[in-house]
């Protein structure tokens, strides 16, 4: 599979995505959009 985008958060954006995964309601799309940035940057495929 082609890379289409390469993700690169900087230590702050990583760090605002975690503590919104964390704690408090946030509507389930955008917890799903911070998970996928979030293993997007840690490299993990789509497979």
């Amino acid at each position: 599979m082609n890379v289409r985008y390469r993700v690169e958060l900087s230590q702050i954006e990583r760090t605002e995505l975690r503590a919104l995964l964390s704690g408090g309601k946030h509507a389930s799309r955008k917890l799903n959009r911070a998970q996928i940035l979030l293993a997007a940057d840690a490299g993990t495929s789509d497979e």
